[in-house]
C-alpha cells in the first residue's frame, strides 16, 4: 500500500509554472496540405487508422513533419486523445530513420525497433497532432530518431526517441 501512495503522490500534477524549451516547426494548419493516399502506406493499418497530411520538406533531409488524427475513433476540439493511439503516433519517429537509412544506404531497408521511449508532458487533446521528427545516428546496423509532438495550437506534448535495427530487405 505505501507504494501504491508514494506513486500516486509522485504522479499528480504540480501547480508550478510551465517552461517549454522547444519550439514548434513553422507549419500552417492541417488543412494547409493534401492527405497521404492510401496507397502510400507500408503499413496497412496507418491508412486505415490515421489520417496523415505531411509537410513538404527537403527529401534531401531526415526531417519530415506531418499532421496526424485518428480516422475510426473520432476526437472533439478538446478532447483527449486514447493513450494507445498516441503510442502508435509516438512510433512514426521511424520516419526520420527510413529517411536516413534511404538516403545513406541508397534504398529502403527493414528497420526493427528495439525501444521506443515517450516522454509525456501535456495531454494530446483535439483531432489533429503535429510529428516532427528527425535522425540523430545512423551507424554499425542501427538507427536513432527522435521526434517531438504538438497540438494544434503549437503546445509541446510529448518528445520520442526509438533506437532500431537496420536490416536489408531479403
Amino acid at each position: 500500500m505505501p507504494a501504491a501512495l508514494a506513486s500516486g503522490w509522485a504522479s499528480a500534477d504540480a501547480e508550478q509554472p510551465a517552461r517549454v524549451d522547444v519550439v514548434r516547426p513553422r507549419v500552417g494548419p492541417p488543412d494547409d496540405y493534401e492527405p497521404r493516399e492510401p496507397g502510400d502506406d507500408s503499413v496497412r493499418f496507418v491508412g486505415r487508422d490515421f489520417e496523415l497530411r505531411p509537410v513538404p520538406g527537403d527529401e534531401a533531409a531526415t526531417f519530415a513533419a506531418q499532421w496526424m488524427r485518428l480516422k475510426r475513433v473520432p476526437v472533439g476540439a478538446d478532447e483527449p486523445w486514447p493513450a494507445a493511439a498516441l503510442g502508435l503516433v509516438a512510433d512514426m519517429v521511424g520516419a526520420g530513420q527510413f529517411r536516413a537509412v534511404r538516403l545513406a544506404l541508397g534504398e529502403p531497408h527493414a528497420l526493427l525497433s528495439l525501444d521506443l521511449t515517450i516522454h509525456l508532458v501535456a495531454p494530446a487533446r483535439g483531432p489533429w497532432l503535429l510529428g516532427a521528427f528527425d535522425n540523430v545516428a545512423l551507424d554499425r546496423g542501427r538507427v536513432v530518431g527522435r521526434g517531438e509532438l504538438y497540438d494544434e495550437s503549437g503546445r509541446f506534448l510529448a518528445s520520442v526517441t526509438q533506437q532500431s535495427l537496420v536490416r536489408r530487405f531479403r
